[in-house]
């Protein structure tokens, strides 16, 4: 999948229906629309990106593959696995997957969900189209855009994190 592509991923991708009950955030002047585990939550100049019960951006990396997950250790504490409840969640494209450690993480279209530490209330999306490289593998990193805005997503193609320039 080619990153245009994959930043595109879920732009139409109909209905999230959960059956789990999920917190609602509003910040920012953009709300939360609790659908289960998961939520959206309208961000400007990105679009409406699928949120974890929290209120906390959910992203996807091109490196993990149904059953081959690549984001473990270090890359593990900086991009957050999102935990899958004990129940499977009843939803569509909402899945889990198993990580290699033993706990379980949620999925999109069977693409396991992050959040990122570095994201803030003043910059909810900081990692999206964020690059890095943990144990010699690559990472591209896309929040999880569900309903794609006029504007191009927050953060170009530079790899950065925002204006800090790392972690």
């Amino acid at each position: 999948m080619n990153s245009h592509a994959a930043r595109r991923l879920l732009v139409v991708c109909g209905p999230l229906v959960v059956a789990l009950a999920a917190c609602g955030s509003e910040q920012q002047g953009t709300s939360a629309q609790p659908m289960g585990v998961v939520a959206t939550r309208d961000l400007p100049g990105v679009g409406a990106v699928l949120v974890d019960t929290a209120g906390k951006t959910l992203y996807f990396t091109d490196s993990d593959a149904p059953g081959a997950i690549k984001c473990t250790a270090e890359c593990a504490k900086l991009w957050i696995p999102a935990p899958a409840p004990g129940q499977d969640p009843a939803g569509a494209n909402i899945g889990v997957v198993q990580r290699p450690e033993g706990t379980r993480q949620l999925t999109y279209q069977d693409k396991p969900l992050y959040t990122f530490t570095l994201d803030s209330q003043d910059k909810p999306a900081s990692g999206n189209n964020a690059r890095d490289s943990f144990g010699g593998v690559d990472f591209t990193w896309h929040a999880v855009i569900v309903k794609q805005t006029e504007q191009e997503p927050t953060g170009g193609d530079d790899g950065g994190y925002g204006e800090g320039g790392g972690y």
